[in-house]
């Protein structure tokens, strides 16, 4: 079992909510104790604060890590995690902790259109946001 991490850089959005991701990794972690995680390597929102827990709990994982800092590094190094979680084995799921509605110009939403496009990947999004909208929307909702 492959878990994908993808989220806010945030702090705010992820301090407010924090209750809801800590508690959403423990379940994951409950239900598949020997996963592997992939998570990318922003220094800061659910980026930052999952590696850590994942480290402080000596979790097998790779820390993608862009190849630059334009804009289009953080998009391919999303990707690049995206399609090799996908690649290594048949189940995967992606945990996506945006801190918004579904808008173009949003990595965490560009990470799950990529999941998305792929197929075969589970994509359990809990959002860090108020919304009158469900769940079922947002995977009716197009990136592009």
């Amino acid at each position: 079992m492959q878990i994908v991490i993808t989220g806010t850089r945030n702090e705010q959005k992820l301090n407010e909510k924090i209750d809801l991701v800590s508690q959403t990794l423990e379940a994951f972690l409950k239900k598949f104790p020997g996963a592997f995680w992939h998570v990318g390597d922003c220094p800061r929102g659910v980026d930052r604060f999952v590696f850590s827990w994942i480290c402080d709990r000596h979790l097998p994982h790779e820390l993608y890590r862009r190849q630059g800092n334009e804009r289009w590094h953080f998009a391919e190094r999303s990707v690049r995690m995206v399609r090799s979680a996908h690649a290594i084995a048949d189940e995967t799921i992606m945990l996506a902790f945006p801190d918004k509605e579904r808008q173009k110009g949003s990595g965490t939403w560009l990470t799950i259109g990529e999941a998305e496009k792929l197929g075969g990947i589970d994509i359990k999004i809990f959002p860090l946001f108020d919304s009158q909208k469900s769940l079922t929307t947002y995977k009716q909702l197009t990136l592009f």
